[in-house]
């Protein structure tokens, strides 16, 4: 299964958790104004079911997985993780690292789903 789930991902974020990208163009304002209208909660996560796969339409969603640790690691800032949902893998990366953790261990990761 090729799917990638974003954990502590906010605007401006995308490209240290996407890692390394090819440059496809950039979007230039001058002296551009941004207000904070309030505060908000996160949206409610999607649940993906074992085996799901996210469709095109469906990048960038706020979603949710259970699953156990497979594997852990790190590159630099960012963390790895493999999940089994007993069904089959997931691969998460983690902006920043990751907390202490162990394979088998039980998780329930929300993030920014990508397919």
């Amino acid at each position: 299964m090729d799917f990638e789930l974003w954990t502590n991902f906010c605007a401006g974020d995308l490209t240290l958790v996407a890692g390394p990208l090819p440059f496809r163009g950039a979007l230039s304002v001058r002296e551009a104004k941004i207000e904070k209208l309030g505060g908000g909660a996160w949206p409610t996560p999607y649940r993906l079911s074992p085996g799901q796969q996210l469709s095109l339409q469906e990048n960038y969603r706020w979603v949710e997985i259970r699953g156990r640790v497979q594997f852990h690691g790190s590159n630099g800032e960012t963390g790895f993780l493999e999940i089994w949902d007993g069904q089959g893998n997931w691969e998460v990366y983690v902006r920043g690292g990751l907390p202490p953790i162990t394979n088998n261990t039980l998780v329930l990761i929300r993030g920014v789903g990508k397919p």
